[in-house]
């Protein structure tokens, strides 16, 4: 089998390079299209793919016109494509997202008639279905070509089809549409720890400082409680993002319960951050999956996170609570619940194998197999 996997942020993600490199233990051999920005050209890993069944195609770099000429840049990219492959002897086509990838995915399809699937992402939803309402006919003709759609979240997949173009043919497309969650680093899982047996009052946030984030509005919350629960702290893991400088002066302002500790790169160092605090919260606007959840739980942290957003709905035991990420009282409420109600969560039934690259890997050379 030939798979092709048509990757948009190839470079800007480990999720991808960690799925790929699963597969090809499985035996699938792997052709990667990436298509270059100036801001990437990098960033190129290639190294972890040598002596490996895997090869990677680079795109001419894109113009900034092609932002705005969508069209264009599809022509563009698939002529960069077939000048580097020979696509006719693919057997399978991977789009990792459903409007820059799996437009490309559709040209395939229509010149070569070669299967796809096409994986949604919030991008799809937040961005393109939003702010390029020109493009919607081009995504539905995208899923009603392909094979499967895949969802990374059940919350995702109901968000989507709540969306004012796709919900009125959620029929047509529900039966191919299904959920195949991203996975997490195989240390997490070979060094999971129980949930502890204590009072709860160290909570830790993980993640960049984008103000999607939400980091600021998480520790209004945490400093809403400090009234009620003096001895409460919020430990901050994270370097890159616009809230940076307001964080580190509400650190410096509360240094009682606010911790900024900036960027942590070192897998170890992390655990053992983990093993420290109690709660994991981040109540962010917009997730599509976010692996910093399952890593926490992993290591016995119920988690708080935001409602109808990344995990919520991922698991049918009760894990953690969820909030309204714009209502900062909902966020306060949402510790408080986890804290009042700390033993009660019920984090050692999760089958955290289910989220092992391998697992997930073979789970799609699965799809591939069926559709080809």
């Amino acid at each position: 089998m030939k798979c092709l996997h048509i990757c948009n942020d190839f470079l800007g993600s480990k999720v991808h390079s960690q799925l790929y490199l699963h597969i090809d233990e499985l035996g699938v051999e792997q052709h990667i299209f990436h298509p270059l920005r100036k801001f990437n050209t990098n960033k190129r890993d290639d190294i972890i793919f040598a002596n490996r069944n895997i090869s990677i195609y680079y795109s001419k770099i894109l113009k900034n016109y092609h932002r705005i000429f969508f069209r264009l840049k599809v022509s563009f990219l698939y002529k960069n494509l077939l000048n580097q492959l020979d696509v006719s002897n693919i057997s399978i086509v991977h789009a990792t997202t459903l409007f820059s990838d799996g437009a490309l995915a559709l040209k395939c399809f229509q010149q070569y008639k070669i299967p796809y699937l096409v994986t949604v992402r919030n991008t799809d939803l937040d961005a393109f279905s939003k702010y390029r309402p020109d493009l919607l006919f081009l995504g539905l003709r995208i899923l009603k070509n392909a094979t499967k759609i895949v969802f990374i979240t059940q919350s995702l997949k109901n968000n989507f089809y709540k969306h004012y173009f796709f919900r009125k043919y959620k029929e047509l497309l529900l039966d191919k549409s299904i959920i195949v969650t991203n996975g997490i680093n195989q240390f997490w899982i070979e060094n999971k720890q129980e949930q502890k047996k204590l009072t709860p009052t160290r909570i830790l946030y993980v993640g960049s400082l984008l103000s999607r984030k939400n980091v600021l509005a998480l520790i209004e919350a945490v400093l809403r409680l400090k009234a009620t629960i003096p001895e409460i702290e919020l430990t901050i893991v994270g370097d890159k993002g616009g809230q940076k400088e307001q964080i580190i002066s509400l650190s410096k302002a509360n240094p009682e319960c606010i911790k900024f500790i900036g960027a942590v790169h070192n897998i170890k160092e992390l655990l053992q951050l983990y093993k420290a605090n109690h709660i994991f919260a981040m109540p962010s606007f917009s997730e599509t999956f976010g692996l910093v959840y399952i890593e926490a739980l992993s290591q016995g942290l119920p988690i708080l996170y935001s409602k109808n957003d990344g995990v919520d709905g991922t698991f049918s035991m009760r894990v953690g609570e969820g909030v309204i990420p714009k209502s900062e009282e909902s966020i306060a409420k949402g510790l408080q619940t986890i804290i009042n109600n700390y033993a009660k969560y019920k984090i050692e039934d999760i089958d955290f194998q289910l989220f092992s690259w391998g697992e997930i890997a073979g789970r799609y050379v699965q799809i591939y197999e069926s559709v080809t």
